[in-house]
């Protein structure tokens, strides 16, 4: 018998570490205008981490939030992304039905690239400075 995370909590954090590196070497090489954090969420079927990515010098824009979790019905990896503030850190069912993409299994890089590309492109002012 072996303790480990549950598989999405896996998943979740194998492609934030992709997307976390990424964007720490993009801040730091271009001095990109953006920070952000990690936060964890658990609604039974769906557990991992989600990003919230800020500006750090427009103060009207608001943060982008992403989610990244197993499937509930496969294996699939599942990124889904608002910018609505999440009520208990969970996204909304219109997030959920609207905009989530889905990647195979073990498919982390190819996740990790479309959320940085989310990121790059709602502040693509932030990454022209």
């Amino acid at each position: 018998m072996s303790f480990r995370k549950n598989r999405s909590i896996q998943v979740s954090e194998m492609v934030f570490n992709i997307v976390c590196d990424e964007l720490d070497m993009e801040v730091s090489e271009l001095g990109t205008e953006i920070y952000g954090w990690l936060e964890t969420f658990n609604n039974c079927r769906e557990q991992g981490y989600y990003l919230c990515v800020r500006s750090s010098t427009n103060y009207t824009k608001q943060p982008i939030f992403i989610w990244v979790f197993e499937a509930r019905n496969s294996d699939d990896i599942v990124v889904v992304w608002q910018t609505r503030h999440p009520k208990n850190g969970m996204f909304d069912e219109d997030s959920y039905e609207e905009r989530n993409k889905h990647f195979k299994v073990d498919h982390f890089a190819e996740a990790a690239t479309f959320i940085f590309e989310k990121v790059s492109e709602y502040f693509e002012e932030e990454f022209e400075k």
